[in-house]
């Protein structure tokens, strides 16, 4: 059984509340802006380090009151600098002990003290596990300026990055474009909104086939009702 809407607010308001007062100060002390559930952190080199606390109430269909945290990373020459969360970066991963996975999970409690105890823990996780992701972006531009957009054709992206995720996509094609006019390469980020725009020419021409052959068989599927309605009333 979800939680209603009104009782969600609430406690979003209260959780909201202690985190302002238990856990922004330590974060603008190390130089993070933001407030309540969200931060951000700009480094001399153009990487915008991002710390999101997400909650399960945020889901009107959420059956449990959870909290967890993500980390990403974000760009300067990117748009919505000072509204990216997480879970929007194109690098972004749940704060966890040991990568990938298992990921941290605190529970909601009706209990004032335990929560604050929470964000002790959240701090304490926050401190210890969050470089192992963010300082792997620490030389940017590399490894961003070594892909081409042919290494997308052998998946070399992905090794390149590591353990960091780069699929072939269309955001993603989009991303190196911006990396090489911040850079100045020219000519290399035309070849990538090259490919951007071959990507998203393909993906229309495929969900057109695709909805052409939905509307074919829907049609089909009508045909055979209406024959067999023919036949059952030849029968009677």
């Amino acid at each position: 059984m979800s939680f209603c809407i009104e009782c969600n607010a609430k406690i979003d308001k209260k959780f909201t509340l202690l985190l302002r007062k238990h856990f922004t100060p330590k974060m603008i002390a190390l130089g993070w802006q933001g407030s309540g559930l969200h931060y951000r952190k700009t480094l001399d080199n153009h990487v915008i380090q991002v710390f999101s606390i997400e909650t399960s109430w945020e889901n009107k269909y959420a059956k449990t009151r959870q909290v967890k945290c993500r980390v990403g990373i974000h760009f300067t020459f990117l748009p919505d600098v000072e509204r990216i969360r997480a879970i929007c970066c194109y690098f972004s991963n749940e704060l966890s002990p040991s990568r990938p996975k298992p990921r941290f999970i605190w529970n909601y409690s009706n209990v004032v003290e335990e929560n604050i105890e929470m964000l002790h823990s959240i701090w304490g996780a926050f401190q210890k596990h969050s470089p192992e992701f963010y300082d792997d972006f620490n030389s940017f531009p590399h490894p961003l300026d070594k892909i081409r957009p042919e290494d997308f054709d052998s998946n070399i992206a992905n090794n390149i990055l590591g353990e960091h995720n780069l699929p072939h996509s269309g955001r993603n094609l989009a991303l190196l474009r911006d990396v090489n006019i911040f850079l100045g390469n020219k000519a290399l980020s035309e070849n990538f909104s090259k490919r951007e725009k071959e990507y998203f020419k393909q993906v229309e021409e495929e969900t057109t086939a695709f909805n052409l052959n939905e509307t074919i068989t829907m049609l089909e599927k009508e045909k055979m009702k209406d024959d067999i309605d023919e036949h059952l009333a030849n029968i009677f």
